[in-house]
């Protein structure tokens, strides 16, 4: 059945659009409630107000305080959590089904009786300038929201969508109540429940819930249109970054004028993943970025095609040039077949993992709802399927042009540019380059495209079946799950070892290694491998996690067979070329700068490397450049046969397959006889003596540190109660959340976390704040611990954090790809995929008694370890 498939829309009384869709497939349920409210309906005196409503959505009604409808929703075993954009606000609750009515009285309290207390407001309001600062610590962000600026010079795109710090100090009390009583009014909301529920029960709990939600006077500010552009506009940005940031826009139309089919065509066909146009010849060919994508964004009002890539500064103006170049043959050359079919099997495969959860579905139906009739959705995806090749180039020519092109460059401080510093002068040599032949390309005959059973969803009687591990005779361990609920299959090869298995000399060949599985077979080159998965809607992904490689791979089921003979070749077959090592080692470089400009990858590795010192633990996820220079196509060749030997895989399939011919299929193709076993010496890991830091100034916004201690490994016990103890700590509702964020008003983002691992473990906290409040935040965070080490948590705490644990661990398995994974990581890390349903039965059986032992052997306040960003005092 389709998506829009046994949808109940109601309109109550007052206005209030209800969608309710059946979903059986896993006792879970989804609660949307998409307010028709965002940046774009702000003034700017007002900008940023949207958002610090949707903060205050959390801060107390008049029967629950301050925090409160977090703690009950994670004591339901769910998550609460909301989101600001351009054109709407969203609260969404997450819960196992059985709690829904629960649920749901939270977020309708919130929704129609939040207090807006004064000084929980100014509280706020510190926080959100917290998340403005971490924002323009985010090099992206940054970017984007600059060529926003340029691109625009009426419309309300062009503001910083989070608001100024002196705007948002500005608000008062009654701007809030003004704008939440104009806008937050029953007809300008769609409520939508997708999951494991029964429609009329839920309609009763709705209509009771909202009864009192009156009605009201509707007003609602729209933003002035935005002229056309006329002419070619540039800026260049400075900056604390490690490598450049590109972006370019152009202005496209609303999302369901005639063209903005053709542009989302013309999207996938020119920036959508390493089979593009612009991936093979601008990063693969000619090597002038080190990643490059596009993508059109439309709303109801308008639409932008943005293109965005990093590159080395000195590489920017040929990778320009490279990209109108580029530009100018699609307008000229004709779209071939091949690109068109490629980019309606992907969307067609982005469809179907899209509706594979409760809360995709609940998203779709909101957003296309809110644009006039959730089945528009359907409509929408059939439209993209008539788009010719010729449709493709027309738009191409009409929007993707220099007079319409906003080009801005986010470059580091010292980086100074030889010439072409002006728009005109920057234009006039793009102009040169981008020099379109009038000849054109034959137009194709338009062939009539069959269009696929968009957003199907297969009903749960289809079958869903236990999983089971099957031990082939080499030593290869397989483990399937058969699911024909949605026609997708997810499957993992993954090696025993990882990073863990790396000494300091060859730091950074698990992530060569991954990266190179990509770059050629015997049989197939690097460009073949990205376009023949692409063109069957598959992706596959190779990563180096600290315990094991692996590689995934996603696609419709009726592809499968196609999909695998390709996943197969690149893990059993490849030839890591030279020419494509020389390249690869490059991207790793920059890889290694672009983890420098992320505030908090990067001092998460910093706080590694002193917690694990001589570990390979704390080696940078992506090695050194020194070390990852020297690793030569014969060390590198070595290394993937000594991990990918059959008797170290795990390989773990979901979905709909069938298991004999799964088993048939890896049989054949990755149980060629065992290597020699290798023995690899790990080196032990030695906790912290004392208290350890390092610490790196930066010219950023904020300081953001990460603290932490020694933790369990995964097959201890100890994990499942530090686990529970994470719970009681983080999130919305959490103790450092609440003293940190919400009392303090430190940071918008506090976070702990337990990271266990094959040899050893962490448990952490991090923090970004003003470098002025670095102590205060320091010291905040140390006391939290202490308290720890004192007293045992409450029994309402203990309670609360279990229901949420094993609620939250249920929903996490919804998705095939999320199962695959678990199972695998088990497996691995030697619980065994049996551990996946063992796991709540342990998280039930942790005690407060336990986590007060427990805290007290790890939480040493004289030994630990701090990784830390230290950013420039204003």
């Amino acid at each position: 059945m389709k998506l829009s498939t046994g949808v109940k829309k109601i309109v109550l009384d007052n206005g209030l659009t209800v969608l309710i869709k059946e979903n059986h497939n896993a006792p879970i349920a989804a609660i949307f409630s998409y307010v028709k409210a965002g940046y774009f309906n702000e003034s700017d005196r007002l900008a940023g107000i949207s958002h610090l409503i949707e903060h205050m959505f959390f801060k107390g009604t008049r029967k629950r305080g301050v925090g409160q409808l977090a703690r009950e929703t994670k004591s339901l075993g769910g998550f609460l959590n909301a989101s600001t954009i351009y054109d709407h606000t969203l609260y969404y609750t997450v819960l196992p089904s059985k709690n829904f009515a629960q649920g749901l009285d939270i977020q309708a309290d919130a929704l129609m009786n939040s207090i807006f207390d004064p000084d929980e407001l100014q509280k706020e309001t510190e926080v959100v300038i917290q998340e403005a600062k971490r924002k323009l610590d985010t090099p992206s962000a940054v970017a984007t929201e600059k060529m926003f600026e340029l691109a625009f010079e009426k419309h309300r795109m062009r503001r910083w969508r989070i608001g100024t710090e002196d705007g948002l100090r500005a608000f008062t009390r009654e701007d809030f109540l003004s704008f939440y009583k104009n806008l937050y009014r029953p007809e300008n909301i769609i409520l939508v429940v997708v999951g494991d529920v029964a429609t009329n029960a839920v309609l009763n709990e709705i209509e009771k819930k909202y009864a009192d939600f009156e009605k009201g006077s509707l007003l609602k500010e729209e933003s002035p249109p935005e002229p056309q552009q006329s002419q070619f506009k540039y800026n260049i940005v400075r900056g604390d970054v490690q490598q450049s940031y590109l972006r370019l826009g152009f202005h496209t139309p609303e999302i369901f004028h005639a063209d903005t089919y053709a542009l989302e065509i013309l999207a996938f066909i020119l920036g959508h993943g390493r089979s593009s146009r612009l991936f093979q010849v601008i990063k693969e060919e000619k090597e002038l970025v080190h990643s490059i994508s596009a993508y059109n964004y439309s709303l109801e009002d308008l639409g932008i095609f943005v293109v965005d890539a990093t590159a080395k500064p000195e590489n920017l103006r040929e990778a320009e040039i490279a990209l109108f170049s580029e530009i100018a043959k699609l307008c000229t050359d004709s779209v071939t077949a091949e690109e068109l079919t490629k980019s309606r099997n992907l969307l067609e495969s982005l469809l179907a993992f899209s509706v594979e959860s409760v809360s995709g579905q609940a998203s779709i139906l909101a957003s296309y709802e809110a644009l006039g009739d959730y089945r528009l959705a359907e409509t929408y995806m059939e439209r993209l399927y008539e788009v010719s090749a010729e449709d493709v180039r027309r738009v191409a020519g009409k929007y993707l042009t220099l007079k319409n092109c906003s080009l801005l460059e986010y470059v580091p401080e010292p980086f100074q540019q030889d010439h072409l510093v002006g728009a005109a002068e920057i234009e006039s040599e793009l102009r040169q380059h981008r020099s379109i032949s009038k000849r054109n390309a034959p137009v194709e005959k338009r062939e009539p495209v069959p269009k696929p059973a968009l957003f199907e969803i297969i009903s749960p009687n289809s079958g869903e079946k236990g999983i089971v591990r099957h031990m082939l005779s080499n030593g290869l361990t397989l483990l399937i799950k058969e699911n024909h609920q949605v026609p997708i299959v997810s499957m993992g090869v993954f090696a025993k070892g990882g990073r863990s298995r790396e000494i300091a000399a060859i730091s950074g060949i698990s992530g060569l290694n991954a990266r190179m599985l990509l770059k050629g077979t015997r049989s197939r080159t690097a460009a073949q491998i990205a376009t023949e998965i692409a063109s069957l809607g598959g992706g596959i992904s190779l990563s180096n996690d600290p315990d094991y490689l692996h590689g995934t791979m996603s696609i419709l089921s009726k592809n499968f067979e196609s999909g695998w003979d390709i996943f197969a070749d690149i893990l059993s077959e490849p030839v890591f070329p030279s020419a494509e090592l020389d390249k690869e080692k490059k991207n790793i470089i920059a890889q290694i700068l672009r983890t420098k400009d992320d505030m908090f990858r990067y001092p998460l590795q910093m706080f590694y490397s002193v917690l694990f010192r001589g570990h390979a633990y704390g080696f940078p996820a992506q090695g050194r450049e020194e070390t990852v220079n020297l690793i030569s196509r014969e060390k590198l060749l070595d290394w993937h046969v000594s991990q990918y030997s059959p008797d170290n895989l795990v390989v773990s399939v979901v979905g709909d397959i069938d298991t004999n011919k799964i088993k048939e299929f890896v049989e054949q193709r990755l149980c060629r006889g065992n290597s020699p076993r290798k023995s690899f010496k790990i080196s032990p890991i030695k906790n912290p003596s004392e208290i350890e830091l390092c610490i790196e100034k930066r010219d950023k916004n904020q300081t953001a540190l990460v603290l932490g201690f020694s933790g369990p490994r995964y097959t201890d016990e100890d994990y499942y109660k530090l686990t529970v103890l994470q719970n009681v700590l983080s999130g919305l509702g959490g103790r450092f959340f609440e003293e940190l964020r919400s009392r303090q008003s430190l940071a918008y983002q506090v976070s702990t976390f337990l990271v266990s691992r094959l040899y050893g473990g962490a448990f952490l906290a991090y923090i970004a704040t003003s470098p002025e409040k670095e102590e205060q935040a320091r010291g905040s965070l140390l006391k939290e611990f202490e308290k720890l080490i004192i007293d045992p948590i409450s029994e309402q705490e203990l309670k609360q954090s279990i229901r949420y644990t094993t609620g939250t661990h249920q929903i996490g398995l919804e998705t095939y790809s999320a199962q695959m994974v678990q199972f695998a990581h088990n497996e691995l890390l030697g619980r065994g995929f049996e551990e996946v349903e063992r796991f709540k039965a342990k998280i039930e059986e942790v005690t407060a008694n336990d986590i007060l032992a427990t805290a007290r052997k790890y939480f040493d306040l004289n030994r630990y370890a701090v990784g830390m960003i230290r950013g420039k005092k204003s």
